[in-house]
């Protein structure tokens, strides 16, 4: 009856992760086909760090890192005289756990980004979405390799000329388990990024 169980429990926890990875791309395909008619595209490199705060939001680890994103962006055409645009973001990010160990988080995120245009060379946006990450860091208290992540933030976008476009930026990060193994004991962070535009 042990094994059976254990076999049964380990089912469940696939079909929850495939349900996770579902919804993910499920997401990605509805938020692109809605800038199918794009009318401009971005790559972008981030680079920052991160830190977790304990008591934020059920925290109970203080995890310290240094981020890199990979980030696509499809620009969504907008009237002529519009002072806004949005976009759709595609980032893979990659998570370097520095303190209290060595360790790292990766995955894919789906966020989508409104940036105020009326200035040419200071822009501010906002941005919110999330995704999923894959980790071999043996955080206590977040029990699963495959976590869920959501985030929101806020940033400037820079244009020195058309050709140099930079961004600063923070971040609220939250990442858990959603509940697939438990402990699940959340790890709510901010990050600050500097990005860096660049054509293909």
């Amino acid at each position: 009856w042990g094994i059976r169980f254990s076999n049964f429990n380990l089912k469940i926890k696939i079909k929850i992760k495939m349900k996770i990875i579902t919804t993910i791309f499920a997401l990605m395909a509805l938020s692109m086909s809605s800038y199918a008619e794009q009318s401009n595209e971005n790559w972008k490199v981030l680079v920052g760090s991160g830190q977790s705060h304990v008591g934020w939001g059920g925290t109970k680890e203080a995890v310290k890192t240094y981020d890199l994103i990979f980030q696509h962006e499809t620009i969504k055409p907008s009237a002529e005289n519009s002072k806004y645009r949005k976009s759709f973001l595609f980032e893979v990010p990659v998570h370097i756990v520095r303190a209290p160990y060595s360790s790292y988080m990766t995955g894919v995120n789906v966020y989508h980004k409104w940036q105020i245009t009326n200035n040419d060379k200071i822009q501010p946006y906002a941005l919110i979405g999330g995704g999923g990450l894959y980790t071999n860091a043996n955080i206590p208290g977040t029990s699963s390799k495959i976590r869920g992540t959501y985030g929101a933030g806020i940033g400037l976008q820079l244009n020195l000329n058309k050709d140099f476009k930079y961004s600063i930026e923070t971040r609220f990060h939250h990442v858990s388990n959603g509940s697939i193994k438990s402990p699940n004991d959340p790890l709510n962070s901010h990050k600050v990024l500097i990005g860096l535009d660049f054509k293909i």
